[in-house]
């Protein structure tokens, strides 16, 4: 790379759309936000691709206003996003009605409908199959939604509608046209046949180029340059989806780690050479280095758990705007006193739908009087822990087994929730020094290509160990003896 010059990276998560400028060691120098727009009503959960670019656009101005470079110095466009969901755009570029988010749920007969009859989808994906990836979303409106369907001219992912809005120009990347359900894992292609068993042979003229996730796939317009602030002809790379990056940001390319990620949902994925067929994890797609691939176990199960509990009982009382860093540090002090305690309370982390159990929802059990709220909290640091326990145990059973594990997400930001994960997975723990791995992994993928360097040495460049935990074999035998009666609750709920 060019002395000073710099990597602007996007990622337009569910929630929040953020855009970074990085020098090529990974430091960032500039950053902006700001929060999504989702549009929930029941089963639906969309978006408007209108508002999503300008919102876009706008911390795209703002990292570089605040970054303090010329944006003629930037390098090179890396982009991220929430895998699945459809943005599908008419042949005038525009959109076909609002996009659908991952959270959406209104194909769920479609999948139960195609239980009913042979998995082609399995044996060609690796992948089984859930309501908010393409071929599904695309059945639900052919059959509900025929004039909207029929308009249809490409099929794209959110990244890579805010590409089409840089560039004019149509692209996806193997790792999230493959977590969309859309190639065929041993071809490394679209699979037409694919398409056709399920009736929708027409979405094979719908679909974008096919990239890897360091190639450029277009140069910024003019019109995007004026409402971004970015210089015209600024390369774009094709980017990749936002666990990949995640993984990629916490330094995954051996065969040696998990990736766990504790967000809204409790993602746990690993890298390896051999492609995972097991229907007890979630999907096995193509990794950010294309010769491996991605096993990954998840549901929505995670941190969000202790967000919820600080918005709807914490702040209720008088931590409203209190910055999290803080409230971290003080849980920290005062859980680290309850350790000792053995309190008894049992979290089940299930206050959204989980493929982890059958209609059991979230709840505390066995609390006494002399329990407190940090009692509470410490219980939820459990409950969520337990619960990536079970993913990464699916992964243990597809053949997945890793010695140590990246932790990134919430509870990375709590000393004490880090060291529960490891007592409760038995693994070491590491952290990271930039929280915000899926800027940090966009950015490994654009210098990668910028370089024309291996996945492992953009890495080595940009990725920095920060933190390191290491299991307590006594605290390991209390919490499995707790694991276990966790279970118990759930069989025990689930037979009700």
């Amino acid at each position: 790379m060019v002395e000073k010059k710099y990597i602007l990276v996007i990622d337009n998560g569910l929630t929040v759309i953020k855009a970074a400028v990085f020098s090529s060691n990974g430091e960032i120098l500039g950053t902006d936000s700001e929060l999504n727009s989702v549009i929930d009503d029941n089963c639906f959960s969309e978006l408007e691709p209108g508002g999503l670019w300008k919102k876009t656009a706008t911390v795209i101005k703002k990292a570089i206003v605040k970054s303090k470079i010329k944006p003629e110095d930037i390098s090179a466009i890396g982009n991220t996003g929430f895998g699945a969901g459809i943005f599908l755009v008419d042949k005038n570029g525009d959109p076909v009605g609002n996009a659908v988010t991952s959270m959406d749920s209104r194909a769920l007969g479609f999948i139960e409908e195609a239980q009913k009859s042979e998995n082609v989808f399995f044996e060609k994906t690796k992948i089984n199959m859930w309501c908010a990836q393409a071929i599904p979303l695309l059945g639900w409106f052919k059959k509900n939604e025929n004039a909207k369907f029929k308009k249809i001219n490409r099929i794209l992912q959110v990244k890579d509608w805010i590409k089409f809005k840089l560039t004019d120009l149509y692209s996806t990347d193997l790792t999230d046209a493959g977590n969309a359900g859309l190639v065929n894992i041993y071809t490394k292609e679209y699979d037409a046949e694919l398409y056709r068993y399920y009736g929708l042979e027409e979405i094979a003229g719908m679909l974008p180029a096919l990239k890897q996730c360091q190639e450029i796939t277009g140069y910024v317009c003019s019109d995007a340059a004026e409402i971004t602030g970015l210089a015209e002809g600024t390369p774009v790379m094709s980017g990749l989806q936002d666990v990949v990056a995640c993984a990629l940001g916490s330094g995954l390319y051996r065969e040696d780690k998990y990736s766990i990620i504790s967000g809204t949902w409790s993602i746990n994925t690993a890298v390896g050479h051999n492609i995972v067929e097991s229907n007890d994890i979630m999907a096995c797609f193509l990794y950010a280095d294309s010769k491996k691939y991605f096993s990954m176990d998840a549901s929505p199960t995670s941190a969000v758990n202790l967000e919820w509990f600080l918005k709807s009982v914490v702040e209720k009382i008088n931590t409203a705007g209190v910055d999290r860093q803080y409230i971290y540090r003080k849980l920290d002090e005062e859980i680290s006193t309850r350790i000792k305690k053995k309190s008894q309370i049992i979290y089940l982390p299930f206050i959204y739908k989980s493929k982890l159990v059958n209609d059991v929802m979230g709840t505390f059990t066995k609390m006494s009087s002399s329990d407190d709220i940090f009692d509470l909290i410490y219980a939820i640091y459990q409950g969520v822990a337990f619960a990536h326990l079970m993913h990464i145990d699916n992964l243990k059973k597809g053949g997945v087994v890793r010695d140590c594990s990246v932790l990134s997400g919430g509870a990375s930001n709590s000393d004490i929730w880090c060291q529960v994960f490891s007592d409760i997975l038995n693994l070491e723990v590491q952290t990271v020094t930039l929280k915000e791995v899926g800027l940090l992994g966009t950015a490994v993928s654009v210098l990668m290509g910028l370089e024309n360097i291996r996945i492992e040495d953009a890495i080595l460049k940009m990725v920095n160990i920060k933190s390191v935990y290491k299991p307590d074999p006594g605290m390991n035998k209390a919490y499995m003896e707790k694991f276990q009666e966790f279970k118990k609750i759930i069989n025990s709920l689930e037979s009700v």
